[in-house]
């Protein structure tokens, strides 16, 4: 557990809220942002001549730096605690993803999209750490409500992206976003997000900290690497799927949005459930209620209307996604000296991993459609859930308080 030093002043509960409740802002604010470019993949592929080979490569490039960066900069803020780290994430977020659209030929695009990305890998690891903190002893409930700011952000990302778009008719009008971060990142300053943090007492070490633990860790990284393979094939590529099928621009947002805002609903029911019931079970129930959800969805992009495949595509989120913050959270109860290490490694270093998948889909999607390739996606939980049953138990709220 970490440490806190004697003159450290407790902190009340409304302190705490207001914590937690700037944080997911943040969370909201940075996810939105990165989350800006998925829907308008169609476009980005006819203004650059890609395929979709090459949007897949693309996102694993991308997914190098968004996400295998933030164990990188989680062990560093372990390690050093620099201040206000969280402010100066979400401003570096905020203004690469609002002007990308300025970028005119492809090499100038990915490096906005890499820079933006790092704003990104900074703020999770820290942001994760903090959430917990605030969190007392309801600290998958807490993780719960900072990752569905988070993922609320995506989802709003993904439903604001292609009205920006149309403001100007290009990706130029996502700059009009750039003020809404901006303030936000005033207010994270104003209210001080980092202050209550505990202070460490002694120097955080790898082989100390971390790798005794690894054991414990590898089964929970599977089963998040997994997970997030789903989500990253189904996200990236729905857009193209309604494009082919003759649809608007806008339904691909829609339906971003609804899978997932899905998944922002049961992070929070899920963390609050693992809380009273710990962690390993829900987490196995969910991934295999997932692939019936997710292939009713699949199939029903293909109706004439989409009201059915929306509500879908929410279960889907909801039921694949719910057992997620409460991963996170148990990984950082394995690894307590390094907090802001173990929210990157569920945050950002399965997502890279995961990432691994999206040239996959693509070269699929190129040979036999994109229904088809996802189609295969719609499995990839059932292997997840087995990797579950070697996951440790993990902890209620109440084994929380006696801690």
């Amino acid at each position: 557990m970490e440490q806190t030093r004697p003159e450290q002043a407790p902190r009340t509960r409304k302190t705490r809220v207001i914590e937690l409740a700037g944080l997911s802002f943040g969370h909201m604010l940075n996810d939105s942002y990165v989350n800006f470019v998925a829907p308008l993949w169609p476009q980005i592929r006819q203004k650059f001549a890609l395929s979709n080979s090459d949007v897949g490569s693309i996102i694993f490039w991308w997914g190098l730096t968004t996400n295998f960066g933030q164990p990188i900069f989680g062990y560093m803020t372990d390690r050093w605690r620099p201040r206000h780290i969280i402010v100066g994430a979400t401003l570096i977020s905020c203004l690469f993803f609002s002007f990308i659209g300025y970028a005119t030929t492809l090499p100038a695009f990915v490096a906005f999209l890499i820079l933006g990305g790092m704003g990104v890998a900074i703020f999770h690891p820290r942001g994760g750490a903090l959430a917990v903190a605030a969190s007392g002893a309801r600290r998958a409930l807490g993780m719960g409500v900072f990752s569905a700011g988070g993922a609320l952000g995506y989802a709003f990302g993904y439903l604001a992206s292609p009205y920006l778009h149309g403001l100007t008719g290009s990706m130029k009008g996502l700059m009009y976003a750039a003020p809404v971060g901006i303030i936000g990142a005033v207010i994270l300053l104003l209210i001080n997000v980092e202050g209550g943090a505990p202070k460490r007492a002694a120097a955080f070490h790898l082989r100390e900290h971390v790798l005794p633990y690894l054991p414990k860790i590898a089964p929970l990284m599977l089963v998040m690497i997994l997970r997030s393979a789903t989500v990253v094939a189904f996200s990236s590529f729905i857009p193209q799927m309604l494009a082919d099928q003759g649809k608007e621009l806008i339904a691909g947002g829609h339906a971003g949005f609804f899978f997932i805002a899905g998944g922002a609903v049961g992070g929070m029911i899920g963390g609050h459930i693992s809380d009273r019931l710990g962690r390993r079970g829900i987490t196995i129930v969910t991934l295999l209620m997932s692939p019936p959800f997710l292939y009713s969805a699949l199939h029903a992009a293909a109706l004439p209307s989409l009201t059915l495949f929306f509500s879908l595509l929410f279960l889907a989120g909801f039921i694949t996604r719910c057992a997620e913050p409460t991963n996170i959270t148990h990984t950082q109860e394995i690894l307590p000296e390094g907090a802001s290490l173990a929210a990157s490694l569920g945050m950002g270093g399965a997502w890279g991993v995961a990432g691994l998948i999206a040239p996959v889909i693509g070269r699929m999607a190129d040979a036999h459609g994109v229904p088809y390739a996802l189609g295969w996606a719609v499995f990839i939980p059932i292997v997840a859930a087995i990797a579950a049953l070697f996951i440790p138990r993990g902890n209620t709220h109440q084994d929380q308080a006696r801690t």
